[in-house]
C-alpha cells in the first residue's frame, strides 16, 4: 500500500513538472550563491536597482508563488493528456507557467530560500523571467534571466544570461554557467518530448506574448 501510494504522489508530481524548463537544481543553487556573494559586495548599488524596479510596477503586476494556484495548469495538462487528437496543443497562460516555475524551484532547493513571488516581460519567442528569493535570516533578492525560442518548429529554448539586478553573470567570467544551463534545458527537453514520459511526441514550443503554447502529436 505504501509503495503505490509513493507511486502515485510520484506520477502527480511528474503531471505537475510535466512542463516546466527543467533548469538543473545544482545550477540554480550555484547561481543563487553567485548572486548572494555579488549582492553583498554591490549591496548599495542592487539595493537601488531593487528600489526602482519595484516602483516601476503596480504590486498586482507581480506573481504570487504558490502552490494553490496551479488548478488551471493541472487541468490543462491532464486534458493535453488525454485528448485523443492525433495533434493537440495546451496553452498556459505566462503568469500561471511562471508560478509553475517558480513552485518547481521552491519544491526543489534548501528549505532556507523560497521563491515567493515574480515578475516576466513578455514578446514573442523572449521571455525575461524574475525571480525574488527570499534568504531566511540574510536577506532577499531578485535574480532574472531570459528565456528565449526561436522561430523555427522545435522544443528548443535557451537563455542567454543571467542577472542579480543589473549585475550579469557573464560579467564575472559566468559564460561557462550559461552554456552548462543551457545544456541541462536541451537533456531535460530530450526526455520531456520523449511519447513514453508525456503520452505524446512534442513537436513544438511557442513563447508568445500571453501564453506558452505547446504542440504534441500521438
Amino acid at each position: 500500500m505504501n509503495q503505490k501510494n509513493r507511486t502515485r504522489k510520484k506520477s502527480k508530481r511528474l503531471g505537475l513538472s510535466f512542463f516546466v524548463i527543467a533548469l538543473p537544481i545544482s545550477f540554480v543553487i550555484s547561481i543563487l550563491i553567485l548572486s548572494l556573494v555579488l549582492f553583498f559586495v554591490f549591496k548599495g548599488s542592487y539595493n537601488s536597482w531593487e528600489s526602482k524596479f519595484e516602483n516601476e510596477h503596480l504590486s498586482t503586476d507581480f506573481i504570487k508563488v504558490n502552490k494553490d494556484d496551479l488548478k488551471d495548469v493541472e487541468t490543462a495538462i491532464e486534458k493535453f493528456k488525454k485528448s485523443t487528437k492525433k495533434t493537440d496543443f495546451i496553452e498556459i497562460k505566462a503568469s500561471s507557467f511562471i508560478n509553475l516555475m517558480g513552485v518547481n524551484i521552491n519544491e526543489n532547493i534548501p528549505s532556507r530560500i523560497k521563491i515567493k513571488k515574480a515578475y516576466v516581460e513578455t514578446r514573442d519567442g523572449f521571455w525575461n523571467i524574475y525571480f525574488k528569493a527570499d534568504i531566511k535570516g540574510v536577506t532577499s533578492l531578485w535574480f532574472y534571466f531570459d528565456l528565449n525560442k526561436d522561430s523555427v518548429e522545435s522544443t528548443d529554448l535557451y537563455i542567454t544570461d543571467f542577472k542579480i539586478g543589473d549585475f550579469s553573470v557573464k560579467d564575472w567570467g559566468g559564460d561557462g554557467l550559461i552554456n552548462d544551463i543551457n545544456s541541462g534545458i536541451k537533456d531535460a527537453m530530450v526526455l520531456l518530448t520523449q511519447k513514453d514520459f508525456t503520452g505524446r511526441t512534442l513537436k513544438n514550443i511557442e513563447l508568445d506574448k500571453e501564453n506558452i503554447v505547446i504542440k504534441g502529436e500521438k
